[in-house]
């Protein structure tokens, strides 16, 4: 049985937010894309966590979504890019 990975760092994370080709990502969808990366036991909410934390350094920004309680992601500097 192959060992579960500890949790990811944060360049994995960000890396997980751009692997299908989408620039903006749901946590639960990120989440999920590190799951199937070896993070077996993974928590969205651990996720979650991480990416406030990105935002907070200015890495990740939110973008607006159709659902009232899910939250979208983007990296920050794909978001400047697509504001000029």
């Amino acid at each position: 049985m192959a060992k579960c990975k500890s949790n990811p760092t944060d360049d994995e994370i960000l890396a997980a937010m751009t692997i299908w080709g989408s620039s903006n990502s749901m946590t639960y969808f990120i989440a999920n894309i590190l799951r199937s990366e070896g993070f077996r036991e993974l928590k969205t909410a651990f996720v979650l966590r991480r990416l406030k934390k990105l935002e907070a350094l200015g890495q990740v920004k939110r973008v607006k979504s159709v659902y009232a309680t899910q939250l979208c992601w983007t990296k920050a500097a794909e978001a400047q890019e697509k504001a000029q």
